[in-house]
């Protein structure tokens, strides 16, 4: 009997270090799994974020561009015609990174990829006792939140990146919107050189040059709208320019016909507040 128990004591024993064994290479499986996830996924942020920086720089090159076409080309022209309405001074924006967006990314992204210290647990290696092996399960129960932690910072990273890919979207969006826009006001322009300077202007040549100073204006607009919030999202006051910019597009599909019922439509749309 005595034997038997001995033999029975023993044979917990050893059941009880292998389950502790199994307990602790979980929790370095759970550890090593939490910190490659969050590892890759800060990586691909890291990545995207220097892609979206690059495309931000370049959009404010793009913006100073246009405002300089504004400057040389199209704002002279309204200038030059003493029309009711027409009087009041359009300058060209000031481009800088801050309005841009450049800034704010900048500033914002790297607390917004910060992550609160999560401690790692510690895995012990030796193991003799009924209390080693209560703690090798704790271990590995807290191995396991700790993957548990990473996957949800994981997803929250992953929040930033597709925030990032909004904000590429939106550049290419408004390059489109504004290239549209600067060749219909380069054919306008044309158009209204052909113009008398002084003297009568019909109707038709006043609603015409009324529009022309509407898009120009809209332009200006959204070249001087702040880009980004602080949580790396396009702004609301963009937006509502933008939706403006999109509707004049609408209303005059073609620089190469552009019609006086068009030119009418203009007159209506709301560019922003």
């Amino acid at each position: 009997m005595i034997f038997m128990g001995l033999f029975d004591s023993m044979k917990d024993n050893m059941e009880r270090r292998q389950r502790t064994r199994e307990y602790l290479k979980s929790a370095k499986e759970y550890i090593n799994d939490g910190e490659e996830l969050y590892q890759n996924a800060y990586e691909k942020v890291l990545r995207r974020a220097d892609k979206t920086r690059d495309a931000i720089r370049k959009h404010v090159e793009y913006k100073k561009d246009i405002s300089r076409r504004l400057g040389e080309k199209i704002l002279p022209t309204i200038e030059n015609f003493q029309v009711p309405d027409l009087t009041a001074k359009i300058d060209p924006p000031f481009i800088d990174g801050k309005k841009a967006g450049l800034t704010t990314f900048s500033n914002s992204f790297a607390s917004a990829v910060c992550m609160n210290p999560i401690p790692i647990p510690s895995i012990m290696d030796l193991f003799v006792s009924e209390e080693d092996y209560l703690e090798a399960r704790n271990q590995r129960d807290e191995a396991k939140q700790f993957k548990q932690q990473m996957k949800y910072e994981r997803e929250r990273l992953y929040e930033y990146k597709d925030r990032m890919s909004m904000i590429t979207s939106a550049i290419s969006e408004e390059h489109n919107q504004i290239d549209a826009l600067m060749e219909k006001l380069d054919t306008m322009t044309g158009k209204m050189k052909s113009f008398e300077k002084s003297g009568n202007h019909s109707t038709k040549e006043i609603e015409y040059m009324k529009a022309i100073k509407k898009i120009s204006e809209a332009v200006c607009k959204l070249l001087s709208a702040d880009f980004l919030n602080d949580n790396l999202e396009i702004s609301d006051h963009y937006k509502n320019i933008m939706e403006g910019i999109e509707q004049i597009n609408c209303a005059i599909p073609s620089a190469n016909n552009i019609t006086d019922s068009q030119i009418k439509k203009i007159e209506n749309i709301n560019i922003g507040w």
